[in-house]
């Protein structure tokens, strides 16, 4: 189970009865469902959605025939990634109801949730023909889109989903703010996911997209800048854009500035061994950054077999466009299959553990302090979080918590000293780092950037221990944040 909450602390939306006086009604009747519903409600406002969805589960279980319990039990199954349970309540609602626009949101997030983008796409073209001043439903089709592989598309429905906010797009902390935080974005898919990292309940947060902002528009009183603008591949083009309004903009240009744009070029994965050179106890291999013209070349030039490489698409990630090559047949094959503009070609290192297993560890820096986030464990070498199946064994899930709880349960003192140089080296307010151990004890170091994802949308009946440990990694980026915005306020 996940680590428990007491009713104390949480707080009803407004407009609902505290949580104590649900938690009343349930103890007098455990089969009154609207006390489980707007339990269930309470907890997504306390940012607790698993919580939550069992919360309403429980209220459908006992009333299936009220729709209102179903609406938000379709919203709480795409908020926590169980797309199919959505599609499972959508297939059985009336054929119309007065929320039919509601209805057909949801089928799209349900799309979203199942990773199903091309159902996903043509869900959105009814819907923008109808509604195409939907800035939500632009954002949508862009990510569906690229997702897709039609990155020219995509750009287009993003940058239109952006002029149809203005540039400018406020969200009031769900309690008391403590600090206000603007956030400059590119707009172009290149931007680090906050949905996590940044607490809702604490900050007010403003985002504003440069290459879209009306000179007219009116920017708040802000205590902090971040620059959201994180990928070094997607986000080249917009580095300059964001820190130029960072500097002339007078309400934006008072405030500091977080992870200053022009210190992430050099996060690029071709750039990992001149940023880290000199950092004992690390191996980082040799990578190239080629266009699709030199590859080409190189494949028709390179011998029929040669040392093994991993060849990627540029700006792309969790494997989608990867693989292993040992010969120049299986690049031509590989650059056939995924067109782009550049790729990576990294020299190929097995990295297995002496029992076989490979391992990545994902390390999150805070201020330029490191935090463990993940351990995934798997027997490819082509591993990501979410396709290494760490729930069908209790070892590895034991093995990741002792990780998370403490890294020294995995790296020796030299390797964290390791760890450590490369997170001053990096000298980010923000960044992280995926990399595994050789048999011998080096850290091989596989992307340092500011892009990396922090979330919590693991099951905490699975994953217990990150429910506990995972939301240390937002406290400590809130306190990180709150002594910026104090030292701006110093005298």
């Amino acid at each position: 189970m996940g680590a428990k909450i007491a009713v104390s602390e949480l707080h009803a939306p407004p407009g609902l009865p505290g949580p104590a006086a649900m938690v009343n009604g349930l103890v007098m009747d455990p089969a009154f469902r609207s006390a489980w519903a707007m339990l269930g409600v309470i907890f997504d406002h306390a940012q607790h959605p698993h919580r939550a969805l069992r919360m309403l589960m429980r209220a459908h279980f006992l009333g299936p025939e009220d729709q209102a319990v179903v609406l938000v039990l379709i919203q709480m199954a795409n908020k926590t990634g169980q797309g199919a349970l959505a599609i499972t309540l959508l297939e059985k609602m009336p054929a119309a109801i007065p929320t039919d626009l509601l209805i057909a949101e949801y089928w799209v997030k349900a799309h979203h949730a199942m990773g199903d983008y091309e159902s996903m796409r043509a869900r959105l073209v009814p819907l923008l023909a109808h509604y195409p001043e939907r800035a939500d439903f632009c954002a949508m089709m862009a990510e569906a889109l690229e997702a897709l592989g039609k990155p020219t598309q995509a750009r287009h429905h993003q940058m239109e989903a952006v002029r149809l906010r203005g540039g400018v797009l406020t969200i009031p902390a769900k309690s008391q703010a403590e600090t206000h935080i603007l956030f400059l974005c590119s707009g172009s898919g290149a931007d680090l996911p906050i949905d996590f990292l940044f607490d809702q309940n604490r900050f007010d947060m403003s985002f504003v997209y440069p290459t879209a902002l009306d000179p007219g528009t009116q920017i708040p009183e802000i205590d902090l800048v971040f620059n959201a603008a994180a990928d070094p591949d997607i986000g080249l083009a917009d580095f300059d854009a964001v820190g130029e309004l960072a500097t002339r903009h007078p309400v934006i240009a008072r405030a500091p500035l977080l992870n200053r744009p022009k210190l992430l070029p050099r996060t690029r994965r071709d750039q990992a061994r001149a940023l880290f050179a000199g950092i004992d106890g690390i191996l980082v291999p040799e990578t190239q950054r080629l266009t699709a013209v030199d590859l080409d070349h190189l494949a028709r030039q390179s011998s029929p077999r040669y040392g093994a490489k991993l060849v990627r698409t540029a700006g792309t990630h969790g494997g989608d466009a990867l693989d292993k090559v040992e010969s120049s047949d299986q690049l031509s094959a590989f650059l056939q299959a995924h067109p782009a503009d550049h790729y990576y070609l990294t020299d190929y290192v097995d990295y297995r553990s002496h029992d076989g297993w490979f391992r990545k560890y994902r390390f999150i820096f805070i201020n330029r302090k490191p935090h463990p986030f993940h351990l995934a464990i798997m027997d490819h070498w082509k591993i990501h979080y979410w396709r290494a199946g760490m729930s069908v064994d209790a070892w590895r899930c034991a093995e990741e918590e002792a990780f998370m709880r403490d890294p020294r349960s995995a790296f020796s003192p030299q390797a964290l000293a390791a760890i450590d140089a490369i997170a001053r080296a990096m000298d980010l307010d923000y960044g992280g780092l995926d990399c595994a151990l050789m048999p011998d004890g080096r850290v091989i170091v596989f992307e340092a950037n500011a892009a990396m994802l922090v979330h919590l949308n693991d099951d905490p009946v699975q994953y217990p221990y990150k429910h506990e440990l995972v939301p240390k990694i937002r406290d400590a980026m809130s306190d990180f944040l709150l002594s910026q915005a104090a030292d701006r306020r110093s005298p």
